[in-house]
């Protein structure tokens, strides 16, 4: 193996090898790790008696670190280290190659991936320790009070986004920014949320909701029945969408501008982190579209690591039908909580768009159905910056998160219909 690149080399050297070693099988040994230079060395034994020899014998002729030698029941960290470290490399070097290149809409949609796959690799290497020290966190928190609302982390650099009294406000802007990069190793940025976040709703012709009030059109993401806490008897159809496309006391009109029902929750002044609870009118009911899956979906806590990566799906108003995956979960937090990034599975469209906020993100584990999200935003503007993020990614915020504080505020439960 005469390559320059780095690379990783495993040897197995069978069963008796050890028990009988003398200077032909360490010249052995020796010849075969030579061949393979520039490479990270290990050896795979069998047993632990058989690791036991190999330690021993390596101890004498220091053919490679002991963190090296494993066996079935050994500590493997060092092991899949070193593939992580070589595999980003790689796509390291390839990214590279492709910034030298004439940009062009396909070579911009393979970088896009690219950093996508470096990202999952860092983030899947165990050993790895968050870029964001305690104090760190501690000044982005104590910083809401001056106008703070988010952070994202990319890598080695961090956003942090500000309402739009904070942009303004260059100083406090200043101090606020040198004071996280005294913690951090690595750029960072303070930007407008308005940047950041653009509401998936628009005055055009779509499916199944709209704010007679203002005009905003979204989706109608699923129905229920509102159940009181004590006696748990229904006492209203409801139906829900995004915070943003219709709040307290408007009218919710189909898209052609008939009337179906009355906005309850939540009041004016909304929380990204909301959702919208829509009264039916018992005359709407019956011509309401209950179903597009028929399935029976469950509201349940969900750890953050069953939900990273995982495929989920939605249907939204405009691009109906789409499939995708979770990207982010963790360091993307907006008026703070934790928000999630969607990924379309296809290159060519969008997890969702204009129209489509509202919609419920999906994913099946263990052949249930469970509603995890809803679409609030997406198209994250990042040219300013340089980051390279796939342009058909979602901004999705966490269903039963905004449920139990529903709950928690009126009193009242909401039981789903199938979806």
């Amino acid at each position: 193996m005469n390559d320059e690149r780095k690379s990783v080399c495993i040897f197995y050297f069978g069963k008796q090898f050890w028990k009988t070693m003398n200077t032909s099988r360490v010249q052995t040994i020796r010849d075969a790790i030579r061949r393979v230079s520039n490479t990270d060395v290990f050896i795979i034994t069998t047993s632990d008696s058989e690791r036991d020899e190999a330690i021993e014998c390596c101890k004498r002729f220091k053919f490679c670190p002991m963190s090296h030698i494993i066996s079935p029941s050994s500590d493997k960290t060092a092991f899949y280290e070193a593939f992580y470290k070589v595999l980003e490399k790689n796509l390291q070097t390839f990214l590279s190659d492709l910034e030298t290149r004439t940009s062009t809409r396909q070579i911009y949609a393979i970088k896009c991936k690219l950093n996508s796959l470096i990202e999952k690799l860092r983030s899947r290497n165990a050993s790895m320790k968050s870029p964001l020290s305690k104090q760190c966190l501690e000044i982005i928190n104590a910083s809401r009070k001056n106008g703070v609302v988010g952070y994202r982390l990319f890598g080695d650099e961090l956003h942090i986004y500000g309402n739009d009294q904070l942009i303004i406000e260059t100083e406090k802007r200043r101090e606020i920014e040198n004071s996280i990069k005294e913690h951090f190793n690595g750029h960072v940025l303070l930007r407008s949320v308005m940047n950041v976040l653009k509401p998936q709703c628009t005055v055009k012709c779509g499916d199944y909701l709209k704010s007679s009030t203002t005009g905003r059109m979204g989706t109608l993401g699923i129905f229920g029945e509102m159940k009181t806490a004590v006696e748990n008897e229904s006492i209203q159809t409801v139906a829900l969408s995004s915070a943003h496309v219709i709040s307290r006391g408007e009218v919710a009109c189909t898209s052609a501008g008939g009337r179906f029902g009355e906005c309850i929750w939540p009041g004016s002044i909304a929380n990204i982190h909301d959702v919208s609870i829509i009264q039916i009118d018992p005359s709407s009911i019956s011509t309401l579209q209950q179903t597009i899956y028929n399935k029976d979906i469950a509201i349940e806590e969900i750890s953050k690591e069953n939900l990273l990566y995982r495929e989920v799906f939605k249907y939204g108003a405009t691009t109906q039908k789409t499939r995708g995956s979770i990207e982010q979960i963790d360091h993307f937090k907006l008026f703070g909580s934790d928000v999630m990034t969607i990924s379309s599975d296809d290159p060519e469209r969008h997890f969702s768009t204009n129209g489509d906020s509202g919609a419920i993100v999906l994913t099946i584990l263990d052949g249930k159905y469970h509603g995890i999200g809803v679409i609030y935003g997406g198209n994250v503007d990042n040219r300013e910056t340089g980051i390279n993020i796939p342009e058909n990614e979602s901004i999705a915020i966490f269903l039963k998160n905004a449920l139990d504080r529903f709950a928690r505020e009126r009193n009242m439960s909401i039981e789903f219909h199938k979806i």
